[in-house]
């Protein structure tokens, strides 16, 4: 009795050292998805990556862009077309992404940001920028990312959905 006692004992200890399966370390609350003109082209927009939190946040950096219909493993960056109503317009996003690698994923400091321009044509060519809005949300589709350095948290989507209105054609 006493040995079996003793290796209850041994398994829960082993147990409560063992780190925690991939996925299960997520920390969305803390990472923010926000959008900005790019003035200097009629599609053309900044996607930011914020850290709002107080730990470093791991991430897969590359943030590729793509539509709903491409496969989640193969864009970070949800991407879709509004009409001037709010309602979603029937675009495919159509861009050709491969899987992310190893070495796309990086940290986010608390308090920084990645910045990543993209020009909303190539995802959707023909779209008239007219009053339409783009959103976007940070979702990182792939099911086994790298462990996350130690001190860090795993995020696998953002927190919001952010919202930019293209220049009007005037």
């Amino acid at each position: 009795m006493k040995l079996l006692t003793v290796l209850i004992g041994l398994i829960a200890t082993v147990c409560a050292k063992a780190p925690s399966p991939i996925g299960a370390r997520t920390a969305a609350p803390d990472l923010r998805v926000s959008l900005e003109r790019d003035d200097s082209k009629p599609h053309g927009i900044f996607i930011l990556l914020t850290n709002r939190g107080t730990i470093p946040l791991w991430v897969n950096k590359r943030c590729a862009v793509g539509g709903e219909n491409q496969s989640a493993t193969d864009r970070e960056i949800v991407i879709a077309v509004l009409d001037e109503h709010g309602e979603r317009e029937p675009h495919l996003c159509r861009t050709r992404i491969s899987s992310p690698k190893d070495d796309d994923y990086g940290t986010i400091a608390p308090g920084g940001t990645i910045r990543t321009a993209y020009d909303v044509a190539r995802c959707f060519p023909g779209v008239r920028v007219g009053d339409k809005s783009i959103e976007v949300r940070f979702q990182d589709g792939r099911l086994d990312p790298p462990l996350a350095p130690g001190g860090s948290v795993y995020v696998s989507r953002s927190a919001n959905v952010a919202t930019v209105i293209l220049k009007s054609d005037e």
